[in-house]
């Protein structure tokens, strides 16, 4: 498994409270008091206006409670939201709950949340307030447990809701003497922003008066403050204060009582807005299209034109990064740039007012209609991983893209571009999880009318292939005769390879198990001689492939299965494809443990498992965790029988979660149907019926990492500490195995590894541990483990 899936792993199950990057500066009472509310009600709304702090104080309150709720304090941030309808999709999303069955996702939710304890801020709420209100309330009705922290301009007016409203920072007053001026937090948090751009800044008894004045005439609205304080490397603290007061003069009319606290945090933007030379504000206004984030290539291509050179683009993003308008971000995958709310929305209205609104929209859905088409065409190959973490970060600018070429529906070329956008997006949608998002994108589009076109052809196709999965047949038979009525059409273009393998899928997936292989045959020796727009045909066959091996395990055609499944390995190996190659590893154990062959059979499981784990493709997983299953009591390696069906047992809890989240478990297909009932007998036979039940229902409720490192065999720790210290996790797992008396050899095959590799970890051991023979690692781990 990838460092990045196990760090996935490990954050499931602690939350995704984004780290603080800037101390915290005040809001003692108001915290106290927003916790104390979070400890005794079930939903509190933190309100106020816009740049005061509500998501701040909302994070912080969680990072102090953490411990308080054992299922994780997650974190959805909705700004970039636009659609009220996938509010529910949103929050399954961050949650890591796939997006798979037909059911309403509301409910999905409340059923995975119904047993756990978690703490859910909902960040930004005020633009999808009524359907904010009716997802917490539905949520809360069903998860006793949960716990709901909502930030928005307005309180969400839901039965129970409990609201504390932050007022800005404490300011002092315009006359106000004295040595307390500098205990006012308006006036530190001032002081630590302006230290952070003028080295060794303090408050003292030149500048403390101004500071003040200046506090007070922006409310005490932390971000304004914010704002202001960056201005400190350029201006002394009274020139920051005579241009603002320019400013209130000319905004107010002369009435300074009469100017709300909302004019003022945009006078404070505005007033950065004029600081900035040209070529910044109007790439300010030009960024304004993304939403979420973006990288340093999207606004190169998106923003430069008329104004803007291309290759000044950098520096001038630099500018308002300085200028603390762009929050600039780094991880793993590189530097991310993103706008606070109240910030994009000043922006955007400036772009309405240049009059280049229509313009930058239709380049921002042009960059990621190019984006997609590149995922899409990289796909099968060893990036997989890294393009689906690109998917899901710049899931909201797909979004918006998407929304755009709906605007009007009545250009056909508008249709075609939202048409092939959705269609590039099938690695999104399925290993990606998100099946009932992708298929409502693909019916609004293919609802508006127009010409049977290769662009809605390839839509209906890639709809087919979602319906199947889900198993709704009647839809998936509606979508392959519009295949094939395109495909008898245009002899030419040679897609019947298409129509065979939608209808083998939902053939199959409908439990017409010949169909299905006959099918899909047929597409596996057609789709190589396929000459159809875009590079789609190696995905697809390989795609057919894996699926003909399942159906052909599942009829019990066992040769035909292995000889399919030997191809398969062979061009996913050359290609460095995973996602189906899982498949392909899932089907051969389950020949496997059909055979009589257990431990072959748990390596290639866990191999699938160790892949699927990169994703979020919830079918695959369900099915590599039947194959476990099948494999736990297959007994060919020495297994103790109660210890197998012990992991029987919780492996069919788990998997039962898992399949129940497709509608119809197992497909009915009657040879898995079959395996699973036949699993069931013999764990309960090996176990007893109190015993498989507890096992059954700690599976059951088990989260997804959890259950994910006891289905790989990973050593759990101690109740009272690690006891395998210092060893890391990996060198623990080994030092175990060796423990058992396993050769370097044997190791490197259990855990599908290269031998070399479990070479290294050895001696990395023996040098950690000062020890000269494998012995004296036996002895050490039997020594801890007592």
């Amino acid at each position: 498994m990838t460092a990045t899936a196990v760090s996935e792993q490990a954050r499931e199950k602690a939350g995704n409270l984004p780290a603080e990057v800037t101390s915290f500066i005040g809001r003692g009472d108001e915290l106290a008091a927003l916790k104390r509310l979070i400890e005794t009600a079930r939903l509190v709304t933190v309100t106020g206006v816009g740049g005061v702090g509500k998501t701040r104080i909302a994070l912080r309150a969680a990072t102090e409670l953490r411990d308080a709720f054992p299922d994780g304090v997650w974190f959805v941030e909705l700004s970039g939201l636009r659609e009220p309808e996938l509010l529910a999709h949103t929050v399954g999303n961050v949650l890591g709950i796939p997006d798979q069955s037909t059911r309403p996702h509301a409910e999905v939710l409340a059923e995975w949340l119904e047993g756990r304890r978690l703490l859910l801020i909902l960040d930004t709420c005020e633009h999808v307030v009524d359907a904010g209100a009716a997802l917490a309330e539905t949520l809360l009705r069903a998860a006793p447990g949960l716990r709901v922290l909502a930030t928005s301009r307005q309180p969400l007016d839901v039965p129970g809701e409990h609201t504390l409203v932050l007022a800005p920072l404490p300011v002092p007053g315009p006359d106000h003497e004295g040595a307390g001026l500098s205990s006012f937090p308006s006036l530190a948090l001032f002081a630590e922003r302006a230290s952070a751009v003028v080295p060794g800044f303090a408050l003292d008894e030149r500048n403390v008066k101004a500071v003040a004045a200046l506090c007070h005439r922006l409310d005490g609205i932390p971000l304004a403050i914010e704002l202001a304080a960056v201005r400190r490397r350029a201006f002394s603290v009274e020139q920051i204060l005579e241009r603002l007061d320019d400013r209130f003069r000319i905004l107010s009319r002369g009435s300074r009582s009469s100017f709300p606290r909302h004019q003022t945090l945009r006078t404070a933007i505005g007033w950065s807005h004029e600081l900035c030379d040209e070529e910044e504000r109007r790439l300010w206004a030009r960024l304004s299209v993304f939403s979420g984030g973006f990288d340093l290539a999207a606004a190169e291509d998106v923003c430069s034109g008329p104004g803007l050179d291309e290759d000044m683009i950098y520096e001038h993003l630099a500018g308002l990064v300085d200028k603390s308008i762009v929050v600039c971000e780094e991880d793993a995958d590189g530097v991310r740039y993103r706008l606070l709310d109240v910030i994009r929305e000043y922006g955007a209205d400036w772009l309405a007012d240049l009059g280049e609104e229509h313009e930058i929209r239709r380049r921002h859905r042009d960059h990621y209609l190019r984006r997609a088409e590149e995922v899409e065409e990289a796909w099968v190959g060893s990036e997989q991983f890294r393009l689906m973490r690109w998917l899901n970060r710049n899931l909201g600018n797909l979004r918006s893209a998407l929304e755009f070429c709906l605007e009007d529906p009545g250009d056909p070329a508008e249709v075609d571009a939202g048409l092939g956008l959705v269609s590039y997006l099938w690695p999104c949608w399925i290993p990606g999880g998100q099946l009932r998002e992708g298929r409502r994108w693909l019916e609004r589009f293919l609802a508006i009318p127009g010409d049977t076109t290769w662009f809605r052809t390839r839509a209906w196709w890639v709809l087919g292939s979602l319906a199947a999965v889900q198993g709704d047949l009647r839809r998936a038979a509606q979508a392959l005769e519009a295949v094939r009525v395109f495909a008898e059409s245009h002899p030419e273009m040679r897609v019947g390879a298409y129509v065979d393998q939608l209808d083998g899928t939902a053939a199959g997936f409908g439990g017409d198990l010949a169909r299905g292989v006959e099918k899909l045959t047929a597409a596996v020796e057609t789709y190589p001689e396929a000459k159809v727009a875009h590079s789609t045909w190696h995905s697809a066959r390989l795609m057919s492939a894996a699926t003909l091996a399942l159906l052909l395990t599942a009829a019990g055609e066992t040769e035909r299965a292995d000889s399919v499944l030997d191809a398969l390995d062979e061009e996913c190996e050359a290609a460095g494809e995973r996602w189906i190659d899982s498949y392909g590893h899932s089907a051969r154990a389950f020949l496997l443990a059909l055979q009589g062959r257990g431990g072959e059979a748990r390596r290639q499981a866990r191999l699938a498992l160790r892949r699927l784990l990169e994703f979020r493709d919830a079918l695959g997983l369900a099915l590599c965790l039947d194959a476990l299953t099948l494999a736990a009591l297959a007994g060919d390696d020495g297994e103790n029988p109660e210890r197998s069906g012990e992991q029987a047992a919780f492996l069919l809890g788990f998997g039962d979660t898992v399949w129940r989240g497709f509608g119809d478990p197992r497909f009915s297909w009657a040879s898995l149907i079959a395996i699973r009932e036949h699993a069931e007998q013999r764990a309960r036979a090996a176990l007893g019926d109190a015993a498989f039940d507890a096992a059954y229902q700690r599976g059951a409720r088990a989260e997804r990492s959890e259950a994910a490192e006891y289905a790989l065999g990973r050593p759990r720790p101690s109740p009272a500490g690690n006891p395998l210290a210092p060893l890391t996790p990996r060198e623990q797992e080994i030092a175990l195995l060796v423990a058992e008396g396993l050769s370097n050899r044997e190791i490197a095959e259990r855990l599908v590894i290269a031998k070399r590799t479990a070479d290294s970890h050895v001696e990395h051991i023996l040098a950690k541990l000062g020890f000269s023979t494998r012995a004296q690692i036996a002895a050490w781990v039997a020594a801890r483990r007592r």
